[in-house]
């Protein structure tokens, strides 16, 4: 008997932001979103890459990447290699490209001394300048939601890690 897979679930979402910053490198604009379901989970994806490079496109939830970053220990820098358990069987680049995305939102800090090497920054402030967001309208003005392209994300959700349940408006 042949056992039926199933594609993981992506929750539906509204689209907060969407920004452009530098790849840590510069020589190539990364474009981000930034998103909420309707429990007000946040969550990060890559949506470009003007590089030649690939990437990966999974709605990360800002959860893992704050739990990433308090795990990291005292005196021990991030790097783009910091985020390897987000992107699992993923483009190498995309750790690097969220590191550019976390910069660009003042999350993380470069550590002078050390070229491509970071400190996490506070982020309750950004969280609630991002809830904050949330309550108004979306970015393309419409209200309540702004969706997602679904059917894209699907066909490349990651199967390491369980998405959260849709939600259902």
């Amino acid at each position: 008997m042949t056992e039926k897979i199933e594609a993981p679930t992506v929750p539906e979402v509204r689209i907060l932001k969407t920004a452009d910053c530098p790849s840590l490198s510069g020589k190539a604009t990364i474009t981000y979103a930034i998103s909420v379901d309707a429990g007000g989970n946040v969550y990060i994806n890559l949506v470009s890459s003007t590089g030649a490079g690939r990437l990966n496109t999974d709605l990360i939830p800002f959860r893992d990447i704050e739990q990433i970053l308090r795990e990291q220990p005292k005196g021990v820098e991030i790097r783009s290699s910091t985020f390897a358990s987000a992107y699992v069987g993923k483009s190498t680049n995309s750790k690097g490209y969220l590191l550019s995305c976390l910069l660009a939102e003042n999350l993380v800090k470069p550590i002078p001394t050390k070229e491509y090497c970071f400190e996490a920054c506070d982020t309750a402030a950004w969280l609630e300048q991002i809830h904050a967001l949330a309550q108004g309208p979306s970015e393309s003005g419409s209200d309540p939601i702004a969706k997602v392209d679904r059917k894209r994300l699907v066909s490349k959700a990651s199967t390491r890690r369980p998405q959260p349940d849709p939600v259902v408006y």
